[in-house]
């Protein structure tokens, strides 16, 4: 499954942006998994820099790809926003209502998630109490978006 997912990296984001490449993502997962999968997209019109769009997307497929394979989830809920009190910045928040853990031991891919993060000057916290929750606060620059 990974295998083929990371292949819709170049034309699904040069082609639809984040968005778009999130919703044919989640399609495929949904398409070879029968998990249920929301995607809640609640950004203003936004141009991201390459690297930016793809550590997001990363994050995103990799979270989804632990929540099934780890978790056993059946149910995942991605959320992209963001939010006035916070204006420099978006949120990103993957939850799952698998096995969760009460002790996270970060493997190769949350470590890979964590690097890819910081290069782009944002934050991630995990959660593994209820579920898996994986939270981004990332940084916006001047120029990806009109305020």
């Amino acid at each position: 499954m990974r295998n083929s997912l990371q292949k819709l990296r170049p034309g699904a984001l040069e082609q639809q942006g984040l968005e778009g490449a999130l919703k044919k993502m989640i399609n495929e997962f949904i398409s070879v998994s029968h998990v249920e999968i929301t995607l809640c997209w609640q950004m203003p019109p936004i141009d991201f820099e390459k690297t930016k769009e793809d550590a997001l997307f990363r994050m995103i497929q990799e979270c989804i790809t632990n929540s099934i394979r780890h978790g056993h989830a059946n149910r995942i809920q991605v959320v992209v926003w963001h939010e006035e009190s916070d204006p420099g910045h978006m949120r990103i928040v993957v939850k799952d209502n698998g096995a969760g853990c009460a002790s996270i031991v970060p493997g190769y891919g949350l470590m890979q998630m964590q690097e890819r993060i910081e290069t782009i000057h944002g934050s991630l916290r995990f959660d593994g109490s209820n579920g898996f929750v994986c939270e981004a606060r990332i940084p916006l620059q001047k120029g990806e978006w009109n305020d």
